[in-house]
C-alpha cells in the first residue's frame, strides 16, 4: 500500500505547521518550561493535521522559494502575533497580581514558579491559575483555535507581493 502526497499537501502541512507552532512557542501553558519539548511538538503536529483539511483549499500550492519562504514567515508572524496576545491578556493579570500582593503584604513571600521557572508570590500564582481556569472553562482555546483558521488572515495569494491580475493588462 502507497500514499502519495501532492506538492499543495506538503507546502500547506508546513505553513500550517509554521503558524501553529509559532503560537505554542508564546502560548501561555505552552511556552512554560514544564511542557516537554516533545509534548509542544506532538500536539503541534495533532492540531496541524486537525486543521489541515480546511486549510489546504486557502493555501496555494509552492515550490521552494520566495513565495514559499515569504509565505512562511507570514505564517510565522501570525502564530507569534495570535501568541502574545493571548499571551499579553495572562501576563497582565499577573501584573495585576503583583501589584494587588505588594499591596496586602504579600510582595515579600516569593516562591519559585515551577511553571514560569521565575519567581513569584503565592498570589500571582493564585491569580495565574485561576485565570488559566476561567480561560478554559469560556472555550478560550477554542477561540485561539478559531484565531488559527480565522479566513479574514492575510495570507491569501501566497505571496507578500500583490500580483495583478492578467486580465486586467491584456
Amino acid at each position: 500500500m502507497t500514499y502519495e502526497a501532492s506538492t499543495a499537501y506538503i507546502s500547506a502541512f508546513f505553513l500550517v505547521m509554521i503558524r501553529v507552532g509559532a503560537m505554542f512557542y508564546l502560548a501561555p501553558f505552552f511556552s512554560t518550561q514544564a511542557v516537554p519539548a516533545r509534548i509542544k511538538l506532538g500536539l503541534a503536529v495533532f492540531v496541524t493535521l486537525v486543521l489541515l483539511p480546511v486549510e489546504t483549499e486557502s493555501l496555494p500550492a509552492m515550490q521552494v522559494g520566495f513565495d514559499f519562504f515569504a509565505a512562511a514567515f507570514r505564517e510565522a508572524l501570525l502564530g507569534l502575533m495570535l501568541g502574545y496576545a493571548v499571551s499579553l491578556v495572562f501576563q497582565a493579570i499577573e501584573m495585576a497580581a503583583a501589584v494587588v500582593g505588594v499591596q496586602i503584604g504579600f510582595g515579600l513571600a516569593e516562591v519559585v514558579d515551577p511553571v514560569n521557572g521565575s519567581r513569584s508570590s503565592t498570589l500571582q500564582q493564585f491569580y495565574n491559575i485561576t485565570a488559566m481556569l476561567i480561560f478554559l472553562g469560556l472555550n478560550g482555546h477554542h477561540l485561539v483555535i478559531q484565531g488559527l483558521l480565522d479566513r479574514q488572515a492575510p495570507r491569501r495569494g501566497g505571496s507578500l507581493v500583490r500580483r495583478s491580475n492578467a486580465r486586467n493588462h491584456g
